[in-house]
Protein backbone atom coordinates (compact mmCIF):
# COMPACT_ATOMS: atom_id res chain seq x y z
CA UNK A 1 0.00 0.00 0.00
CA UNK A 2 1.45 3.35 -1.05
CA UNK A 3 0.32 6.63 0.47
CA UNK A 4 0.25 9.89 -1.41
CA UNK A 5 1.84 13.03 -0.02
CA UNK A 6 -1.58 14.38 0.99
CA UNK A 7 -2.39 11.17 2.88
CA UNK A 8 0.97 11.29 4.64
CA UNK A 9 0.28 14.83 5.85
CA UNK A 10 -2.89 13.62 7.59
CA UNK A 11 -1.30 10.73 9.50
CA UNK A 12 -1.43 11.27 13.27
CA UNK A 13 1.05 9.97 15.84
CA UNK A 14 -1.59 8.18 17.86
CA UNK A 15 -0.56 6.67 21.17
CA UNK A 16 2.61 8.72 21.62
CA UNK A 17 0.63 11.94 21.98
CA UNK A 18 -1.64 10.44 24.63
CA UNK A 19 1.34 8.91 26.42
CA UNK A 20 2.99 12.30 26.79
CA UNK A 21 -0.27 13.89 27.95
CA UNK A 22 -0.72 11.09 30.49
CA UNK A 23 2.81 11.41 31.87
CA UNK A 24 2.54 15.19 32.25
CA UNK A 25 -0.87 15.02 33.91
CA UNK A 26 0.27 12.25 36.27
CA UNK A 27 3.31 14.33 37.21
CA UNK A 28 1.16 17.36 37.94
CA UNK A 29 -1.21 15.29 40.09
CA UNK A 30 1.66 13.81 42.11
CA UNK A 31 3.20 17.27 42.56
CA UNK A 32 -0.12 18.75 43.72
CA UNK A 33 -0.63 15.93 46.25
CA UNK A 34 2.90 16.38 47.61
CA UNK A 35 2.50 20.15 47.76
CA UNK A 36 -0.77 19.86 49.70
CA UNK A 37 0.75 17.22 51.99
CA UNK A 38 3.65 19.53 52.77
CA UNK A 39 1.29 22.24 53.98
CA UNK A 40 -1.03 20.01 55.97
CA UNK A 41 1.55 17.69 57.55
CA UNK A 42 4.81 19.56 57.98
CA UNK A 43 7.69 17.45 59.24
CA UNK A 44 10.79 18.68 61.05
CA UNK A 45 14.24 18.02 59.66
CA UNK A 46 16.25 15.47 61.64
CA UNK A 47 19.63 17.01 62.48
Amino acid sequence: MNLTNEELKHVNGGIAKWGIVGLVSAGLIVFAIGFADGFTRTLKCNK
